[in-house]
């Protein structure tokens, strides 16, 4: 039995209008950043997906902070 897997390194063809890109988003300036670096697609998406995470985390924690002050 003969298992096939899929292509490594195998970027997902987007058909993006320039005008629908987020220019002012950090997550998307730093993923564009790594793109243009050449880094494999699933190494640009996780540390994406962290960056994200991180302020996330960050805006979350700070309105939590902010609720539990005004208590």
């Amino acid at each position: 039995m003969r298992i096939v897997t899929a292509a490594k390194n195998v970027v997902p063809d987007y058909d993006v209008a320039a005008s629908d890109l987020p220019a002012d988003d950090r997550v998307y300036q730093f993923l564009d950043r790594k793109r243009s670096e050449g880094k494999p697609y699933l190494v640009y998406m996780t540390a994406g997906a962290n960056k994200f995470l991180r302020i996330y985390y960050g805006k979350v924690k700070a309105c939590i902070a902010a609720q539990s002050k005004s208590e």
